[in-house]
């Protein structure tokens, strides 16, 4: 006896077999964690702050989420600007960088080498501790900086960033040890000894939680101000050292001595 085969389907049963399978199998993707309607609020803050010309990035808009709902703190805020990312990326935007293009031509590996060397064998041979071995660096701090990179749409030919102009700057002077431990910031004003702003300076209105004052008038690092920071900074933290009785090792440009 033959087996029985069922009838074949027709066309239109076919069809619909096909679109049922489509309809069940199809993912949307997992549905997002953040806030649709707090993501949808950053399309007019970023377009609003872009008007003014004022640079955005992601690391903006996460604080403003923050602000918003404070709340997601918790997720914390590297996965948060993540996910801003990830949406600004579906609305056609994206960062916006300017290259600087530089030679160096004072780049001299043996050099540098030798110097390490030399500095790790003073190191080793006074035997110094880590708390005693102290590194200090002075860098400049622009009152209206200009940042190089903005969101903005993919394909703009101009992209703008306003700044207030101000030439405002100060100098700060950085110190740390190797063991991880911070000197107190020197911040260097621009003003003349005995003026208003160093009047204002050492007056209340100003903090002096780690932080050490000077004036200057270009605001620069100077012999005289050097002298300042020696005795207001470097030599308490050595002081507090020698009465363990250890010396300390400082480290720092040659344009200071």
């Amino acid at each position: 006896m033959l087996p029985e085969y069922p009838a074949e389907r027709t066309v239109e049963e076919r069809a619909l077999i096909k679109t049922k399978k489509t309809v069940l199998t199809r993912h949307h993707g997992r549905a997002p964690s953040t806030a649709a309607d707090l993501l949808d609020q950053m399309i007019p803050y970023l377009e609003e702050l872009r008007q003014r010309g004022i640079p955005v990035s992601a690391q903006i808009l996460a604080i403003e989420m923050l602000r918003l709902d404070p709340q997601m703190l918790a997720l914390g805020l590297e996965v948060i600007r993540r996910r801003i990312l990830r949406f600004l990326k579906k609305h056609h935007l994206t960062h916006r960088v300017v290259t600087h293009k530089a030679q160096n031509i004072r780049f001299h590996e043996h050099v540098m080498n030798d110097w390490v060397t030399y500095v790790n064998r003073q190191i080793v041979a006074g035997k110094y501790e880590d708390a005693c071995i102290i590194n200090v660096d002075e860098t400049n701090v622009d009152f209206d900086p200009s940042p190089s990179r903005t969101l903005c749409k993919i394909g703009e030919r101009t992209v703008s960033s306003r700044i207030s102009g101000h030439s405002g700057r100060c100098t700060v002077m950085l110190g740390c040890t190797a063991s991880g431990v911070k000197l107190p910031a020197f911040v260097i004003w621009k003003g003349v000894p005995g003026g208003r702003i160093d009047r204002e300076m050492r007056g209340a209105a100003y903090p002096h939680d780690n932080i050490v004052y000077a004036v200057q008038p270009k605001a620069w690092m100077d012999t005289a101000v050097y002298q300042e920071w020696v005795f207001a900074v470097l030599l308490p933290y050595s002081r507090q050292r020698q009465q363990q009785q250890k010396n300390c090792y400082l480290l720092l440009s040659s344009r200071f001595i």
